[in-house]
């Protein structure tokens, strides 16, 4: 491995925000981001959140560079109907696209969404930063045992996401709630696509998904894991 592949990566670690100051500063974070772009109207206390944030089936993945925030991304698990409670709103897109996530859920498994991709604006490591936070996503999906992986992208962003994820449009542009755009949605089967993700990444990135005992991956089972009906489809 070159020298300058490991820098590249060194003082980089992943993370789940748990406390409600990590929490605070992934939504700092985000406003700033999503401010950058044009993607939100801005907010008097410099907050961008919203009801998906507190739900159970939700954790905040976290990459810092020696310690400070430099990205996030929200992780989402959306459970098919349930016998008893129907069907249970839990991620973003099951609103503005509840038709296609509809049947996305109908062989009965949960579906991963991947949202609220922020990085801070102007840092030196942002592509860095990116892999890291898509690698997270991709792994933390199969381990929770999603059959597919959702997100939403502006069209201009449509090709990152392909690229790098092998996500494919499902849907025409629709309004997202929370946001100024219109967005897609975009779909990919866990198995097929999100764990050749990981696989093809280059090999400095890999000590960072190795496994099943990462610090990080065993936070965010164990807090999907409290919600019990989440925890029935994550069983062997």
């Amino acid at each position: 491995m070159k020298r300058e592949e490991q820098q590249a990566f060194e003082g980089l670690s992943l993370g789940i925000a748990t406390s409600e100051e990590e929490r605070a500063a992934v939504f700092r974070l985000r406003h700033e981001a999503y401010l950058a772009i044009d993607a939100i109207e801005p907010a008097p206390d410099g907050i961008f959140r919203d009801p998906y944030d507190a739900l159970p089936t939700t954790v905040l993945i976290t990459v810092t560079d020696d310690r400070a925030l430099a990205g996030a991304l929200r992780f989402a698990l959306q459970l098919p109907p349930d016998e008893q409670f129907g069907f249970v709103e839990s991620c973003p897109e099951a609103g503005p696209f509840s038709d296609v996530v509809a049947r996305l859920l109908a062989d009965g498994r949960p579906l991963a969404s991947g949202s609220r991709f922020s990085i801070l604006p102007g840092h030196p490591r942002r592509g860095v930063v990116s892999l890291l936070l898509i690698g997270a996503l991709a792994k933390l999906a199969s381990a929770a045992r999603a059959k597919w992986g959702i997100s939403t992208a502006r069209a201009a962003h449509v090709k990152f996401y392909e690229r790098l994820m092998g996500m494919r449009p499902v849907s025409e542009e629709r309004q997202m709630p929370f946001l100024t755009d219109r967005y897609r949605l975009l779909a990919v089967d866990v198995a097929d696509g999100f764990e050749t993700t990981v696989g093809a990444m280059p090999d400095v990135l890999k000590p960072f998904f190795a496994g099943a005992d990462q610090p990080w991956l065993r936070e965010a089972l164990r807090l999907l894991a409290a919600h019990d009906p989440a925890r029935r489809f994550m069983r062997d």
